[in-house]
């Protein structure tokens, strides 16, 4: 057994890294960059989706793993009553005070709130699991009236550089690897697909290049660029829709997937 002091180091090593990850990836204003405003609107569009599909359009959704619940912000600002648990103990968002839990196991809520659950979402969470058909087992047997799960992940073990190893992935998915997963988990994906599929060719010559890339997701400041960023998130959006890109590679992955019958 360690030594309480080593102990006490060790645990103060890992807050500060996981304090140093927070800071990197969720700046303030780091919501008005691209990537953030065209996944949030993915999201949300097969969000809606799910839950119609449930029968339950206004039921509530727990994003897992949720950071400082910037999805959360967006999700209940477009009309979705969302909640958000996360583990670590980041700087929530002002105003989702309320509806985000931090150093909280999502089984561990309260059950009615768990009742509650319709759909289920892990936004880029799935990669940091080194046992992903378990953990998803665990939450739909903690969740029992949510029919589905959105997972959104990194994309393309080609793409894999120094940024997966600085947050600790343990895999960048492609639809087999999701599949084999959500089958060990006794779920079928309704969604599956790819998106991001303009930044797969940039990604892939930079890591073909160093297989180094930026640690930090930049806030944008200032009106030109939020605009640019705004412009260019709504590319993304549009690129999304279009049916024959689910299968052309892309750096992230999106699967929707429900309680095997």
């Amino acid at each position: 057994m360690q030594a309480p002091e080593q102990s006490d180091r060790d645990s103060a090593a890992k807050t500060a890294f996981a304090a140093q990850q927070y800071g990197l990836s969720y700046a303030p204003g780091v919501e008005n960059h691209f990537w953030h405003i065209a996944r949030n609107r993915i999201i949300r569009r097969h969000l809606v989706q799910a839950l119609e599909s449930q029968g339950a359009p206004g039921g509530a959704v727990l994003d897992v793993g949720c950071g400082p619940g910037i999805a959360v912000g967006f999700m209940r600002g477009s009309g979705i009553d969302c909640y958000g648990v996360e583990l670590g103990s980041p700087q929530v968002r002002p105003g989702m005070e309320a509806f985000v839990r931090t150093a909280t196991d999502a089984t561990r809520l309260p059950a009615d709130l768990r009742a509650r659950v319709r759909v289920i979402t892990l936004l880029d969470v799935l990669e940091h699991i080194e046992h992903p058909a378990a953990f998803l087992k665990t939450l739909m047997e903690a969740f029992p009236n949510a029919g589905a799960i959105l997972i959104a992940v990194p994309a393309r073990q080609e793409l894999w550089s120094n940024y997966d190893e600085f947050f600790g992935h343990f895999l960048r998915y492609d639809k087999g690897s999701m599949l084999a997963v959500a089958e060990a988990a006794g779920l079928e994906p309704v969604v599956m697909k790819y998106f991001f599929n303009a930044l797969y060719p940039v990604m892939y010559a930079l890591t073909l290049r160093s297989r180094t890339r930026s640690l930090q997701t930049p806030p944008q400041a200032g009106l030109l660029r939020r605009i640019a960023h705004t412009i260019l998130g709504g590319a993304f959006l549009l690129e999304e829709r279009l049916p024959f890109l689910g299968d052309v590679p892309g750096t992230s992955l999106l699967a929707v997937l429900k309680r095997r019958a």
